[in-house]
């Protein structure tokens, strides 16, 4: 996807001429207008009345064919940017679904009164899985390859895949639904360690692991949806004739009305290449998990969310931050921290981050506000 600074002047972006919109474009509006500049010489030096009484057409209904191609362009560009904004919100769904699951996994492992090595053995695993299955996921919502190792998705980082063996690897490579399949790994995985009690968390409480992963799996459907159902091909086709129509009309039209070669090229670039350029936007937009320049970036994703699983199984993750203080000087300390003229100087995270020369507030106590659970 083309990253760029929102506040600043984004023609200056080396990316714009990168994009197949524009060139293409450019290139229709170029063509066109050197046409009609062409024409226009060629009848201010020969005589063609004829020609000129024959090609002319009343502005107005000029105007109204522009004006219909122009508000179907706008319909077709709108719903293509719907299409986009939809599979960028599927996609951070997926990755919320995921870290709720983890992280709800692991806050109920912490009720289990089993050995600790089944517990981080169950975590472990389960961190793999939830990478691998999203992995999956971005390859199905690739499209169809022309392989089993051309998905972009294959080439992902994933957490430590040879902790779950070749063997699984093999059976996902003859297999065609891998996400379905290594999303059902991911229940059955859950389901046995209810039986073994690591997960021994009440069930009412612990059916919301399940919700989330199928909540997880609606939000991925939705994206398939977007990945394999293209805008209907009549309208498509409809509005590509509209525009050659147009395209091929507009300097014809445009020299009869212009007596200067310089306004009528100008003129006739301006129409072709503002219609064209709003008509290849929407091919961009409307599958936003491919390979176009400008397509959402999953690979980025795909990391993203790995640090942020890690994040989540990782040591800091089972400490729980306790208070340092006495119950009475802590609820002195609350409420001055939000008075006006408060005497407290350690209000902020990066005054808390300061060297310990500094930390001379809390009372001489430290590092006791953090335990392993």
């Amino acid at each position: 996807m083309i990253e760029y600074e929102e506040d600043s002047f984004v023609l200056w972006n080396r990316m714009l001429f990168k994009l197949r919109n524009f060139r293409f474009a450019l290139l229709l509006a170029l063509s066109a207008s050197i046409a009609c500049g062409l024409l226009h010489v060629i009848l201010d030096r020969s005589e063609a009345d004829e020609f000129e009484t024959g090609m002319s057409l009343s502005l107005g209904v000029w105007g109204s064919f522009t004006s219909f191609v122009a508000f179907l362009l706008t319909f077709r560009t709108g719903h293509a940017y719907g299409r986009f904004m939809e599979g960028c919100d599927n996609l951070h769904s997926i990755s919320s679904c995921w870290i709720q699951v983890l992280g709800n996994v692991v806050a109920f492992c912490n009720y289990s009164t089993v050995e600790s090595s089944k517990i981080r053995i169950f975590q472990q695993t389960l961190l793999r899985l939830a990478s691998l299955t999203n992995a999956m996921m971005y390859a199905d919502l690739e499209g169809p390859s022309d392989g089993d190792v051309h998905h972009a998705a294959f080439k992902y980082s994933l957490i430590d895949p040879g902790g779950l063996g070749h063997r699984t690897f093999e059976i996902l490579k003859g297999e065609q639904n891998r996400a379905e399949l290594t999303l059902q790994w991911t229940k059955l995985l859950v389901v046995n360690e209810i039986k073994s009690g690591v997960l021994s968390i009440p069930p009412p409480i612990l059916t919301r692991v399940f919700q989330e992963l199928d909540q997880l799996f609606d939000a991925f459907a939705i994206a398939v949806k977007l990945a394999d159902v293209p805008f209907p091909y009549p309208y498509a086709a409809s509005m590509e004739i509209l525009l050659i129509v147009h395209t091929l009309t507009t300097p014809l039209l445009v020299i009869n009305w212009t007596q200067h070669v310089v306004t009528a090229t100008i003129s006739v670039f301006i129409l072709t290449f503002s219609l064209w350029v709003v008509h290849l936007i929407a091919p961009e937009l409307e599958n936003p998990f491919g390979h176009d320049t400008n397509d959402l970036d999953m690979q980025k994703m795909q990391e993203k969310l790995n640090l942020s699983l890690l994040t989540i199984v990782g040591p800091a993750a089972q400490m729980l931050p306790q208070l340092v203080l006495d119950i009475d000087d802590a609820v002195v300390r609350s409420r001055e921290t939000v008075r006006k003229g408060s005497h407290l100087k350690q209000n902020t995270f990066n005054d808390m981050v300061q060297p310990a020369k500094d930390n001379s507030e809390v009372d001489g106590k430290d590092d006791g506000g953090l335990v392993i659970e």
